[in-house]
């Protein structure tokens, strides 16, 4: 039997710069597709963020600064309501005297539109947990939007 052939170190057919290439194409592929995620998760918006303004929301209503609340609300809740309106509402209306933040979440993939939920204490001492919409964007600090629960 005559003796087999050195072995020639060959890859089948591939070549190391194939390979090297396919391996790239694939990091590359990957890297691409998980550029969205990576925004979304550490440059998107934070719900934090969204609940620390919920927070001044009901914090500026119980202190009665009532002016101070309405600047947190959206321009959408404005052009709805003056200033002067959300006032009288709010002396008209059972104000709430404590609130707690509870849990929130973004609504949209985009991130800039969220809720949060809130149990507010009444004067009486009732509770009542509301469910606030907020709005932002890129450039622009998050916005109460929706139903103010006043």
């Amino acid at each position: 039997m005559p003796p087999l052939p050195p072995h020639s170190g060959g890859t089948g057919g591939w070549s190391t710069g194939a390979k090297v290439g396919i391996v790239a194409a694939i990091f590359g592929a990957l890297a691409i597709c998980a550029l969205p995620v990576v925004n979304f998760f550490f440059m998107g918006p934070d719900i934090g963020d969204a609940k620390a303004v919920a927070e001044q929301y009901f914090d500026r209503i119980e202190a009665g600064d009532d002016a101070r609340a309405y600047q947190l609300l959206c321009a959408k809740a404005q052009k709805a309501t003056t200033q002067d309106a959300f006032v009288a509402k709010l002396k008209d209306s059972s104000r709430p005297v404590d609130h707690t933040v509870l849990d929130g979440g973004l609504l949209h993939a985009s991130g800039y539109e969220a809720w949060i939920d809130v149990r507010l204490v009444e004067g009486t001492g009732a509770t009542r947990e509301v469910r606030l919409s907020l709005e932002g964007n890129g450039r622009d600090p998050w916005r109460v939007c929706g139903d103010t629960f006043i």
